[in-house]
């Protein structure tokens, strides 16, 4: 729901903030184990505010656009083969 007085920004700022806790929460919790530091995990998300949308993403999650009955891909993937234009031996997420 939208509050009173909120801009698109707010909201996009608080959307950001929860993900950098998670983000945060997740590694701090790999040190902890046998992970030793590489742990993570990857987001896409519409986020609708009123009459505005905003699509957020990170790692290899991919946001789509559907139209009739086409499909387009609207993000790019943080990873190093996606990043580097060539191929990975292990797929190294960037973001």
């Amino acid at each position: 729901d939208v509050r009173p007085g909120e801009r698109p920004s707010d909201f996009v700022d608080d959307v950001e903030d929860r993900l950098l806790r998670v983000n945060q929460a997740l590694y701090e919790r790999s040190l902890a184990d046998e992970a030793g530091g590489v742990c993570g995990s990857t987001v896409a998300a519409l986020l609708v505010f009123g009459d505005w949308i905003a699509c957020v993403w990170a790692g290899d999650s991919r946001i789509y656009r559907r139209r009739g009955d086409r499909f387009e891909q609207l993000t790019r993937d943080h990873s190093e083969a996606q990043e580097t234009g060539g191929e990975a031996a292990a797929n190294v997420i960037t973001r």
